[in-house]
């Protein structure tokens, strides 16, 4: 069986066009690839292009609960895929000239500010790299095997450190405030706790 094609004027076989409950046979009016040329030059121009943003942002406002539902489901049907996906997505950022050249603007103004971290953090370094301070493969926390980071209770004390792996630091990092500077701060009268004799 075969049609002729209101794009191109072609006579074609009903193979090489797209099924439509309107049109006649069943079948689109235009040949699959007269449609194709003819979604491009829609979804090309600016005004399309805009117009499908503006709907998607709008959307999303709309549908945060339902996205974020979607996205967490997503992300645990698979999870070793989208963890690969993820670090390809960080390597692929940290390649770039943009990343690299605000990773040391900030690096160079953390070290301005925090000059005892900076110090302690890169005397640990060279105490690993020279044999005198071994890494703990395994998280003092969690007791999970890991690649540690140390973790300082004091900066004064740049040797006295908790190896813990990346997810225990951060969350103790979010969680707690530095132990050396708790030390620092004056207690108020009303957050003084006092001890009464039982």
């Amino acid at each position: 069986m075969f049609k002729i094609c209101t794009g191109c004027g072609i006579e074609k076989p009903f193979e090489e066009y797209g099924k439509d409950k309107k049109g006649r046979f069943g079948l689109n009016q235009k040949c699959k690839i007269c449609c194709r040329i003819r979604d491009k030059k829609k979804n090309r121009s600016k005004e399309s292009i805009e117009k499908h943003k503006k709907y998607k942002a709008e959307w999303q406002k709309k549908n945060k609960t339902l996205l974020n539902i979607r996205l967490r489901e997503r992300y645990h049907q698979d999870l070793e895929k989208s963890r690969l996906e993820s670090r390809k997505r960080a390597v692929k950022c940290r390649q770039t000239e943009e990343y690299k050249k605000r990773k040391n603007e900030y690096d160079q103004m953390y070290r301005k500010e925090h000059k005892e971290k900076a110090r302690a953090h890169d005397k640990v370094k060279y105490a690993v790299s020279q044999g005198q301070l071994i890494r703990s493969k395994v998280c003092e926390v969690c007791k999970c095997a890991s690649k540690t980071h140390a973790h300082h209770e004091d900066y004064s004390k740049p040797y006295d450190v908790i190896w813990m792996c990346p997810t225990c630091h951060i969350s103790y990092h979010r969680n707690h405030e530095f132990h050396a500077e708790r030390l620092n701060k004056k207690t108020s009268k009303e957050d003084a706790k006092v001890c009464t004799p039982m």
